[in-house]
């Protein structure tokens, strides 16, 4: 069941209907949104990935009408700009994007003013805008805007990749999408929004800063946190090495929200030490979080993959791709490292939580 402010994914016992009826008090208690806006949103019911399923079991499914769904909400999320890709990633996956609808690439039809009308469904608009003073120095010096220096390289991206795709089969190429977002360990991720306190350790803090927005990405194997205004990743823990709590707001009101903790063990400074970093996030989904955090990690502790492969092995073969083999994933990026960028508050190693 998805609005512009509230997304929630349905179990079995749930009724969309009585859902829907509750939504501007349930929008009203998880988000932010003023009394106008909880008017004006209006839910719909989409039929989408469950956020629990492994990336083992989605790497072995081959039905092709699947394979279409999921390739439909990745190309969602990413052209959304839900995913923190780099500019690079945004590129390859905007042209494999344009293979799928377009075809291949055809030198006399595909020029320059096609990609500038097509860009803007490609590449995110987080991407495509320019600052004040890079847009205002390309008019006084007549130099190409970043939009159009994108749709050339996206144009050149979409060229190489014709000739990479000679056959340009349409399932190939979705699964090539869904093969390249599958690298990355945010993929799959349900998003709750937060918000972090700044926290300087070295120097004295005169004003006070305001607390920064973030977005809380957990998906069956990995908790992220991402900057809601640089979509720069701040976090990246595997699930099974954090801790976590859980703290009902004491107070009701407009600004008193609900906690959630977590709490990671990293290596900091020059002697590697070993330091256990805690962060607060606050928050009015917190409540979401810890259960979302609570079913992926019971579901770490079991055997999931087996058991569903061999219930959907007896039920239809053809449901998995003996020969698929799980994708490389990338290795994220230090957690010692991204924890300077937050300027997080370090305590030495202690019992967990």
């Amino acid at each position: 069941l998805l609005g512009y402010f509230l997304e929630i994914q349905l179990k079995g016992r749930h009724k969309p209907c009585e859902l829907k009826k509750k939504w501007k008090a349930m929008v009203a208690k998880f988000t932010k949104a003023s009394v106008l806006e909880i008017e004006t949103d209006e839910p719909i019911l989409s039929f989408q990935r469950n956020c629990f399923l492994p990336i083992k079991i989605e790497e072995l499914i081959a039905q092709s009408k699947v394979v279409k769904l999921l390739y439909f909400e990745a190309v969602s999320n990413v052209n959304r700009h839900r995913y923190p890709l780099s500019e690079d990633d945004f590129l390859y996956l905007g042209a494999l994007q344009c293979l799928v609808e377009v075809g291949r690439f055809e030198t006399a039809e595909h020029n320059l003013d096609f990609m500038l009308r097509r860009v803007q469904s490609y590449i995110p608009y987080q991407i495509r805008k320019s600052t004040w003073s890079t847009a205002a120095s390309a008019k006084m010096f007549r130099t190409r805007t970043k939009a159009q220096k994108l749709a050339i390289s996206l144009r050149d991206k979409y060229k190489s990749m014709s000739d990479s795709y000679p056959t340009a089969d349409v399932s190939a190429l979705m699964m090539s999408y869904l093969k390249y977002c599958r690298h990355f360990d945010f993929y799959g991720s349900v998003f709750f929004k937060g918000q972090v306190e700044h926290v300087d350790q070295h120097k004295a803090v005169i004003i006070d800063r305001p607390d920064r927005n973030v977005r809380i990405g957990i998906n069956h194997d990995h908790f992220h946190m991402i900057d809601s205004i640089t979509n720069e990743i701040l976090v990246a823990v595997p699930l099974n090495e954090i801790n976590w709590k859980y703290c009902e707001a004491t107070k009701e009101g407009t600004h008193c929200f609900s906690s959630f903790f977590i709490e990671y063990d990293c290596e900091e400074g020059v002697c590697n030490q070993k330091i256990c970093s805690q962060i607060q996030i606050y928050s009015r989904q917190a409540a979401m979080m810890d259960a979302m955090v609570y079913r992926c990690a019971n579901n770490l502790h079991m055997d999931v993959f087996d058991k569903l492969k061999k219930a959907c092995e007896e039920a239809g073969a053809a449901t998995f791709a003996s020969e698929a083999k799980p994708a490389t994933k990338k290795a994220p990026p230090a957690v010692g490292v991204l924890k300077k960028k937050m300027s997080l508050q370090s305590f030495p190693l202690c019992e967990p939580m």
